[in-house]
């Protein structure tokens, strides 16, 4: 008897190029911008009230806690209308990253906007 030939296949793994995202061009976090919002309306009723020199006290109290009139420092000011807000605004930004909200909106076709 003779021998038989056993057919054998070989699988031949080709590798598929990586996969690569692109961005889609400039996009606007909404959640950072809102956490400048209570900064703005305040500088703007300062300027408003009192003009560019009123303004830039609020902003420069908002940021810092520091009033220059008075030579107090509030950081509880600071924590209300303008670093807390700010502060905030970044945390949720970087929770919805984290948690795929972002992605899941350019997925979607969200054009410009991102948490």
């Amino acid at each position: 008897m003779g021998t038989r030939a056993i057919a054998r296949t070989r699988r031949i793994y080709v590798q598929r190029p990586k996969s690569r995202r692109r961005s889609q061009g400039m996009t606007v976090p909404v959640a950072v911008l809102a956490g400048f919002a209570p900064l703005a309306v305040n500088t703007w009723a300062g300027y408003q009230n009192g003009g560019v020199s009123e303004a830039g006290r609020r902003a420069l109290k908002g940021l810092s806690g520091f009033d220059y009139i008075n030579g107090e420092l509030s950081p509880s000011y600071a924590l209300r209308w303008g670093m807390g807000p700010i502060i905030g605004g970044l945390l949720v930004h970087k929770l919805a990253g984290r948690l795929g909200i972002n992605r899941m909106l350019a997925r979607s076709g969200v054009p410009f906007l991102r948490v």
